[in-house]
C-alpha cells in the first residue's frame, strides 16, 4: 500500500467529514467516496491505503456518545471494556472472504491464491486505481460500518491498529 495515499487519508479526512451537514453512515460514506474520487484523479492513485475511521458524537445533553466505525482493508478497532473483554468493530476486507469474493467476481475481478488479481491482498482501499477501479466510485458498499449509540463515558476504550 502506499505512503502517499495514508499520508493524504491522514491529512485530509477529517475536512471530508467536517463538511458533512450532519453526521450519518450516508454522509460519511459519501465523504468517503470523495475523498476517494480526489486520490482516484492525483498522481499517486496507484497507490492504495486501508483505514479505520473513528467518528465519536457526544449526543447533546447527555453523557452518552454515538460510536461511527467504518473500515476499509484489514485495518481494525476493537472496543475494550474496562474489564479486559472487547467488542470487534471491524472485519477484514480479504478477497478469500465469500462475500468479498462474490463481490469481486460481481464487478469483473477474479481472486487467484486469495489475492486480487493474484497481486492485491485486501479487497477494499482507499486508491490503488489499477486494481480497484472494478468497482464503480460511487459504490457505497466499499465500506463497512458500525454505528454503536449511548456508549456511556469514561467505560470503554477504543483500540485501533
Amino acid at each position: 500500500m502506499g505512503k502517499e495515499t495514508a499520508l493524504y487519508c491522514a491529512r485530509n479526512i477529517a475536512d471530508f467529514i467536517g463538511n458533512c451537514t450532519t453526521l450519518d453512515v450516508n454522509n460519511i460514506t459519501n465523504a468517503c467516496i470523495q475523498m476517494d474520487n480526489e486520490i482516484l484523479n492525483s498522481n499517486f492513485a496507484h497507490n492504495g491505503s486501508t483505514a479505520i475511521i473513528a467518528i465519536i458524537e457526544k449526543i447533546i445533553n447527555k453523557d452518552f456518545f454515538k460510536l461511527y466505525i467504518c473500515n476499509l482493508g484489514d485495518s481494525r478497532a476493537m472496543l475494550i471494556k474496562k474489564d479486559g473483554s472487547f467488542i470487534s468493530l471491524s472485519e477484514d476486507h480479504k478477497p478469500y472472504n465469500k462475500k468479498e469474493k462474490e463481490r469481486i467476481y460481481k464487478i469483473g475481478g477474479f481472486v487467484e491464491n486469495g489475492r486480487i488479481l493474484g497481486y492485491i491482498g485486501v479487497s477494499r482501499s482507499f486508491g490503488d486505481k489499477k486494481y480497484f477501479s472494478l468497482h464503480p466510485k460511487k459504490d457505497k458498499s466499499h465500506l463497512n460500518y458500525k454505528k454503536l449509540n449511548k456508549i456511556a463515558h469514561y467505560k470503554y476504550y477504543i483500540l485501533i491498529f
